[in-house]
């Protein structure tokens, strides 16, 4: 079977391209990607005590935010995820981008080229063919 790395927010974009590569009869392997800027979870909707039980290391009462969205996809779909935290070699690029700094709402040229060398990464050890995304 063919095998897909998706870069995975938790948002409807990411969500329905993971949805389509399944429906293809792809086998999608989710990527999400934290970092010391993620403010995903501040001022989050709280969930209810169904959801919370399924949000993984999620404690109920708390904002569910968007890892645990991207958690929650890749359970609805039965897609692994891995995590990845951006560390210090993320700073270096934040501080100093090759390609500089992204505009409005145009992301970082260089954070994208670090969040796609990791999926690349990960697409080898898994074996997997291609990357998808909600773009």
């Amino acid at each position: 079977m063919t095998k897909a790395i998706a870069l995975l927010s938790g948002g409807l974009d990411s969500t329905l391209a993971v949805k389509l590569m399944i429906d293809q009869g792809i086998e999608v392997h989710a990527l999400n990607f934290t970092s010391a800027f993620c403010t995903c979870d501040s001022g989050a909707k709280k969930p209810d005590k169904e959801v919370a039980k399924k949000a993984e290391a999620h404690i109920e009462g708390e904002p569910l935010g968007c890892k645990g969205q991207a958690r929650l996809v890749s359970e609805k779909f039965g897609v692994p995820i891995k995590v990845i935290n951006k560390g210090a070699d993320y700073i270096d690029i934040v501080r100093n981008p090759k390609y500089g700094y992204g505009k409005g709402i145009n992301p970082c040229v260089d954070c994208r080229i670090f969040m796609f060398r990791a999926a690349k990464k990960y697409m080898e050890e898994i074996g997997a063919s291609f990357i998808i995304t909600g773009e």
